[in-house]
C-alpha cells in the first residue's frame, strides 16, 4: 500500500496544482477577411485654386513674394497637422501649440509684411470679410 512518503507528496502536488491553476492555451485562429479596396481620391486643393476668384487675389495677383509666402504658411500649418479645408476648428491645444511655434511666428510675419508691401489693409473689414468669404467657399466646396 502507499507509505507515508508517497502520501505527502500526492497532497503537495494537489496543493501546488490549486495554487497555480492550470491554464489551456487555446489555438487562436485568424479569421478570412477581406481587405477593403482602395479608390482613386482626387488631391487636395491647392491654397493658390481657392483664392483665385477674390478680390484679395487680385491684388496682389502679381507679386509673387506675397503668393509664396502665403502657400509656404499654408504648407507648415498642413505639416503641424492642422487642415486649412476643415469645417472644425484646431482645438485649443493646437491653437497654443502654433502661437508658441517660432515657424510659425516667423511665416505669419513674413506673410503680413508681404501684404503690407503690396499695399493689403490687413486691418480694414472688408479684407476679414473676403478672408471670411473664402473660408466659407472652402467649406462648401468639401461639402
Amino acid at each position: 500500500m502507499l507509505g507515508p512518503f508517497s502520501l505527502r507528496s500526492a497532497f503537495r502536488t494537489l496543493a501546488v496544482q490549486r495554487s497555480r491553476p492550470v491554464v489551456h492555451s487555446y489555438v487562436v485562429r485568424r479569421q478570412f477577411s477581406v481587405t477593403p479596396q482602395r479608390f482613386a481620391v482626387e488631391p487636395e486643393a491647392d491654397f493658390i485654386k481657392n483664392i483665385k476668384h477674390t478680390e484679395f487675389f487680385k491684388k496682389v495677383a502679381d507679386k509673387p513674394e506675397v503668393l509664396k509666402a502665403l502657400s509656404d504658411l499654408a504648407a507648415l500649418v498642413k505639416d503641424m497637422g492642422i487642415d486649412i479645408s476643415s469645417k472644425t476648428p484646431p482645438s485649443n491645444k493646437m491653437m497654443f501649440q502654433l502661437a508658441t511655434n517660432r515657424k510659425f511666428y516667423t511665416a505669419v510675419r513674413r506673410v503680413t509684411a508681404q501684404l503690407e508691401e503690396a499695399g493689403v489693409d490687413l486691418k480694414a473689414a472688408n479684407a476679414i470679410d473676403e478672408i471670411m468669404e473664402l473660408s466659407k467657399e472652402i467649406s462648401k466646396k468639401d461639402s
